[in-house]
């Protein structure tokens, strides 16, 4: 088969009809930009809110008026601030990284009808944050005892806590932890080996 310029032209006018078919309208192209533009703006909202939320201490009333701003339901302010603070004390949820939007702070302080409808001394018994979730300086979970065994920045006088094994809390533990590893490696040696 011998290609001719009638199979050229009707090849060019065929990939014209596809190229016609995949391009966009003006009006469509418009609306995506709209789109973009109020996704954009969103995003910009909810960083500015993330970071004002990082800067909110802790507090019982302040998390009552911060649910209280994040919520058209004025009910129960002090049971939802203590289950925010239950969410933020034990599972170690930070404001403004994993709290970072009003819906997250709603969501996580949203009673349930038994919630509602139990007595203040249930609720607290319920909500009482029993075991405060540390994080290390860097920000990560803390899991792990200090490497350092002499360590007493811990609660109690005890072993501080890292975020993996083999971690020290500290500049001065690590040095601690060098140092003990040098006398090790020195009384380790042969006296030949010294000499």
């Amino acid at each position: 088969m011998q290609i001719t310029d009638e199979h050229r032209a009707l090849a060019r006018e065929e990939s014209e009809q596809t190229a016609a078919r995949g391009a966009m309208s003006e009006k469509n192209a418009a609306r995506l930009r709209v789109i973009r533009e109020e996704d954009r703006i969103e995003r910009c909202g909810e960083l500015r809110f993330a970071s004002a939320l990082a800067s909110v201490i802790v507090t019982p009333d302040n998390l009552a008026r911060l649910v209280g701003r994040c919520s058209s339901d004025q009910s129960h302010l002090q049971r939802r601030a203590l289950k925010l603070a239950w969410f933020i004390g034990t599972k170690g949820n930070r404001l403004g990284t994993e709290i970072a939007t009003p819906g997250d702070v709603l969501f996580l302080s949203a009673l349930t009808r038994d919630e509602e409808t139990m007595t203040d001394a249930q609720f607290a018994e319920a909500w009482r944050v029993k075991k405060v979730f540390k994080r290390t300086e860097s920000g990560q979970p803390a899991a792990k005892p200090c490497v350092n065994k002499g360590c007493g920045r811990g609660e109690g006088q005890t072993r501080a806590r890292v975020a993996k094994a083999g971690d020290s809390c500290s500049r001065e533990c690590r040095n601690v932890v060098k140092a003990v590893m040098t006398r090790a490696r020195q009384s380790a040696k042969p006296a030949w080996a010294t000499a």
